[in-house]
C-alpha cells in the first residue's frame, strides 16, 4: 500500500471568528476523523511541525526559505 504525507498549514484566521462551542464541534470532528483514520489502519501517525524548520516557497521560478513553520523571530520582536 503506498503512504503519503499529508501536511495542514493555515494561519488559523477561519477559527477566531468561531465561538468556543463552535471550536469545540470542529476539534470533535477532526478527532473522529483521524479516529476513524487510525481505525482504518490508514493513519501511521501524526504529529505537530517542529519550531526548527524551514518553509520553502517557489512562485516565478524563484525559490525563497524562510524560518518555519512560524514567523521569523525577527518578526515577532
Amino acid at each position: 500500500m503506498a503512504k503519503f504525507l499529508i501536511l495542514s498549514r493555515g494561519t488559523g484566521e477561519a477559527y477566531k471568528q468561531l465561538s468556543p462551542q463552535e471550536m469545540q464541534k470542529v476539534i470533535q470532528k477532526y478527532m473522529a476523523w483521524t479516529d476513524d483514520m487510525r481505525k482504518a489502519g490508514r493513519l501511521l501517525h501524526g504529529d505537530k511541525l517542529r519550531a526548527d524548520g524551514r518553509v520553502v516557497r517557489g512562485a516565478n521560478g524563484k525559490m525563497t526559505v524562510t524560518d518555519g513553520p512560524f514567523a521569523e523571530s525577527k518578526e515577532i520582536l
